[in-house]
């Protein structure tokens, strides 16, 4: 009998890997399946349904593993959420509606906080997911890997963050477990991992530039991180306080960025985000507005700092679409109540896991943390970014897989 259990369990914990892995995946997917044809998930279409039907199935997982397992569960998720309902509940009867539809916020904040505690996920199975499912791009090579003479267009800002989902995976998943497959395994990651780095040249070439610098961080993070013993350890010597002090100051350089853009040239290549950085730097307006957003954000929250202006009304009261930072938004939609109501657990959970995790919660985290975060705080609205709360809802179970 327990070897009966301890197989659905195994069955249930693939299934939940995969369609969470699917889940997050949906951005990159609907570029890859329809090429050119990128529609907001606001609009309906493809992206939409996969979210929607996705959904339903993780929640069929997540009613199996609650029934075949007995952990207990963590309900700092499920309070959090609990919170963001009354408080777009209290948004839509006082001040107005949210500029996101109930059923996007349902699926894409509500759901994708809360479900991380009810399934459990096997991270070799998710991240391999992640970096492959992108990859069926390969059966039509001709419309999205072969890019036309002459194509100056810019990828969506969505779409380059869909891309990141797959290539943070692949990176993660070829330092953590490459070495240990063999066989046609291996070949089948060699092959989506070189999909992957097609989409990183597209990105560094047509896309925006928070997601590049997300993949940045995540090189600096393992230059000075490492997991051993259960916990997170920093090796934090002056020789890599120098090598990322010089990093930071190449990649902020416009000189540097000079230098790259006349090496591509000279191949005949031209990069969207690189030039673009050159552009802003020498018109001096290298954060491209977002400085005097943030200003206009900060004035608007001075005003009402206690409870904000509402979920999401940032448009509605301003014109603009968001203020494109994390902190900032959280400060403007709920003021230093939300702000506090998301981040004390957030960072009470996250001093918890740099003491004692568990492997697979460590290359879990570290994915979900540089698809999300480092985007959240330059770019997007925080409301429609299901990386950023399948991260929160994860880093508040930590729970032993």
């Amino acid at each position: 009998m327990d070897n009966i259990n301890n197989n659905k369990v195994s069955r249930i914990v693939w299934l939940s890997s995969v369609f969470l892995a699917l889940f997050i995946d949906v951005r990159a997917l609907n570029w890859t399946l329809v090429y050119g044809g990128f529609v907001p998930i606001e609009e309906g279409g493809l992206m939409a349904n996969i979210y929607l039907y996705t959904a339903i199935l993780l929640s069929v997982c997540a009613v199996c593993s609650f029934t075949v397992t007995t952990k207990r569960m963590n309900y700092s998720g499920l309070l959090l959420s609990s919170y963001l309902l009354f408080w777009y509940y209290v948004t839509l009867c006082f001040w107005g509606p949210p500029e996101t539809s109930i059923l996007m916020f349902l699926v894409m904040t509500v759901f994708a906080l809360i479900i991380p505690q009810f399934i459990c996920i096997d991270a070799r199975i998710f991240l391999k997911t992640v970096m492959l499912l992108p990859s069926i791009a390969i059966f039509r090579i001709n419309e999205v890997f072969i890019i036309p003479s002459g194509w100056s267009m810019q990828l969506p800002m969505d779409v380059s963050y869909g891309f990141l989902v797959p290539i943070i995976s692949s990176i993660v998943y070829w330092k953590t477990f490459f070495k240990s497959e063999s066989g046609w395994k291996k070949w089948l990651t060699v092959t989506s991992f070189s999909c992957n780095v097609v989409f990183l040249i597209l990105l560094l070439l047509y896309g925006s530039r928070g997601p590049l610098l997300s993949i940045v961080l995540l090189f600096c993070f393992y230059y000075i991180c490492k997991w051993e013993n259960g916990q997170v350890t920093v090796n934090y010597s002056k020789r890599r306080r120098i090598m990322i002090f010089l990093t930071i100051f190449l990649l902020t350089g416009i000189f540097a960025f000079s230098i790259l853009s006349s090496l591509l040239e000279s191949f005949g290549i031209k990069s969207y985000a690189i030039d673009k950085m050159i552009q802003l730097g020498d018109e001096g307006n290298l954060s491209n507005g977002r400085g005097n957003l943030n200003a206009l954000t900060m004035n608007y929250v001075l005003d009402r700092p206690i409870w904000g202006y509402g979920l999401d009304r940032f448009n509605a009261l301003t014109n603009m679409q968001y203020p494109h930072n994390l902190f900032m938004q959280l400060l403007f939609d709920g003021g230093i109540v939300l702000l506090l109501i998301v981040f004390i657990p957030v960072y009470k959970s996250i001093k918890v896991f740099f003491k004692n995790c568990i492997y697979s919660e460590y290359i879990l985290v570290v994915t979900l943390f540089f698809v999300s975060v480092p985007g959240s705080m330059v770019s997007g609205n925080i409301w429609h970014i299901v990386p950023l709360w399948v991260f929160i809802g994860s880093i508040l179970k930590l729970k032993k897989i």
